[in-house]
């Protein structure tokens, strides 16, 4: 993977609801991952790469996740408000690498990744992995 000392990043926020959090008040740890995927899609769509440019610019169905992690820092509970900042930090050939920091009160609470591909189908039908475009590219890092 090339590693991007200028990817872009952006900034998705969030209140946490009481729907989000489990027996403990807590949150639910599988919703810290739903809200790494809405923070991705959130800054693929800032530089004009939202589903819709996606399949006409790109015959692609989108960004698809073929991986995630995750390190659980402190717990969130209701009402904390969380900014989710994420950042293009690595693109390879079919694959780019999005980090994801979870803050709440200025204060870590999770720090993820997740691996995502240029998702088309192919000629069988079957979703598959696409090379990546340099028009892609150039949106996703300052320096193309």
């Amino acid at each position: 993977m090339n590693m991007l000392s200028d990817g872009i990043k952006s900034v998705y926020e969030y209140e946490v609801q009481w729907g989000d959090c489990d027996a403990a008040d807590i949150v639910y740890y599988p919703n810290y991952y739903r809200w790494f995927d809405n923070a991705s899609h959130h800054l693929f769509s800032s530089v004009g790469l939202g589903f819709s440019e996606l399949r006409e610019q790109f015959n692609s169905i989108g960004f698809p996740l073929v991986g995630a992690k995750a390190d659980f820092l402190r717990p969130s509970r209701i009402a904390d408000k969380l900014s989710i900042e994420s950042t293009v930090s690595s693109i390879s050939r079919k694959t780019l690498l999005i980090e994801h920091v979870i803050r709440s009160d200025n204060q870590e609470v999770v720090r993820g990744e997740e691996t995502r591909i240029l998702g088309v189908i192919g000629d069988s039908g079957q979703l598959q992995a696409a090379v990546i475009p340099n028009k892609i590219r150039t949106r996703l890092c300052f320096n193309g």
